[in-house]
């Protein structure tokens, strides 16, 4: 929730991500939506709340959103704006930080973690990188209710993909670990089951998978944070901004507040005293 450690995040998943163009624009400035900024951290905040961007596919929730946000446009133009600046800043920060059942976790209330089956980071990275090695056996294991303990292995490719035989002789290859991990329980007669996360249940040489891409991230974070040993700064403008909005945001509010307070006053002022009746009834009262 802090702007001053969640842009600096969100610059290094960007330029991982290869968008230096928007990496760019951040620097500049938040981006604003008829003229309002939007506070990316609380964006991100919100949006992982409700269990990620795969869960906001109506412009209503991106609606409720904008009123989240407290922006005076909030209407359908605006959604799909949010959304277009969500994609273009933030959605790599998603991919590469949660996996499916993190963020249903998160809009559950639970706390998420580090990233499993995110699709930033490839194999091929992690090749590239040395994390990995050409001809690296990558150990697949998990228990299914029915079919107990499956097991199932492959062998990580000059392309940085896992070539997988199946037990009837056919090959397949794959760049992410979460489609040879889904072959493999398919292939073990579990054809009803979704997608498998990858990351968390393959090991290479006695360790996760999950842990060898988490310290990538952490180590290209670290190197691309160099140069902003003082993100308040980095971010000054973008920080001053959004510290001028929440000012209007306030006064708005309190506005709202005062005027509110002056529609009771005034419908309390025109209300009659207790027990007054009015000439007619007092009539009719004296009459009967």
């Amino acid at each position: 929730t802090d702007p001053v450690k969640f842009l600096p995040f969100a610059l290094c998943y960007l330029k991982m991500d290869g968008k230096a163009k928007a990496a760019d624009k951040l620097l500049e400035g938040p981006p604003t939506i008829q003229g309002q900024a939007i506070d990316l951290c609380a964006l991100f905040s919100m949006v992982q709340a409700k269990g990620g961007s795969q869960k906001m596919n109506t412009m209503r929730t991106w609606k409720s959103i904008l009123q989240e946000l407290k922006l005076t446009a909030a209407g359908q133009k605006e959604a799909e704006e949010l959304r277009n600046v969500y994609e273009e800043f933030l959605l790599c920060c998603e991919e590469m930080t949660f996996d499916s059942q993190e963020l249903a976790s998160l809009s559950k209330g639970g706390r998420g973690g580090a990233a499993d089956e995110g699709g930033a980071v490839s194999l091929l990275d992690l090749l590239e990188n040395g994390s990995l090695r050409v001809g690296d056996e990558f150990l697949f294991e998990r228990s299914d209710n029915n079919l107990g303990v499956v097991k199932g292995s492959g062998i990580l490719s000059k392309d940085g993909k896992i070539i997988y035989r199946s037990p009837d002789g056919t090959e397949k290859k794959f760049r992410f670990p979460g489609g040879f991990a889904t072959a493999i329980m398919r292939q073990a007669g579990n054809n009803h089951s979704a997608s498998v996360g990858g990351w968390s249940t393959v090991t290479v040489r006695g360790q996760k998978l999950s842990s060898i891409k988490l310290a990538y991230v952490r180590k290209r974070k670290k190197e691309l944070q160099q140069g902003f040993s003082n993100p308040s700064n980095a971010f000054q403008k973008h920080l001053q901004v959004l510290d001028e909005q929440q000012q209007v945001i306030r006064e708005n509010e309190e506005r709202v507040a005062r005027e509110k307070e002056r529609q009771t006053a005034e419908q309390r002022a025109n209300e009659p005293p207790p027990g007054w009746i009015s000439p007619e009834e007092d009539t009719q009262q004296q009459a009967s």
